[in-house]
């Protein structure tokens, strides 16, 4: 990973405090290029503070680190693979590759504007069964 230029204009103490200030005011440009294993090891890593298994699932079977940790990797790649098909990235072998431009609140990765899913409608009616009369 290389940085080629980060600026930031008219940044006062105060604007520190403040995320969405702080980026209004910041300019970057970035290529990035990382291996994809690196960044699915960055994932285990990271989320093996968050997960754990009871050792009684993982003597019977039933779980076990290993399948959380491949199901990191599978999540990894699956969000990497959507995120080449968007034109997000690019692949190349094992690589992935990223131009990163942050502007006027914007970020863009390989110039294209990173639009965020809306979060899905979550109703708690269709997840509760209703008790049978």
């Amino acid at each position: 990973m290389w940085a080629e230029k980060i600026m930031f204009k008219d940044m006062k103490k105060e604007d520190l405090n403040q995320l969405g200030l702080m980026l209004k005011k910041t300019e970057a440009d970035i290529r990035m290029s990382i291996p994809q294993k690196m960044l699915e090891d960055l994932a285990v890593s990271q989320a093996g503070n968050i997960f754990s298994v009871n050792a009684e699932d993982e003597a019977e079977g039933r779980a076990s680190l290993d399948d959380i940790n491949e199901t990191l990797r599978l999540m990894v790649d699956s969000t990497v693979q959507s995120m080449a098909r968007e034109k997000y990235l690019t692949l190349n072998g094992d690589q992935i590759d990223t131009a990163i431009s942050l502007k006027n609140n914007q970020l863009k990765l390989n110039g294209k504007t990173l639009q965020n899913e809306p979060e899905p409608d979550f109703d708690e009616g269709g997840m509760v069964s209703e008790p049978q009369h």
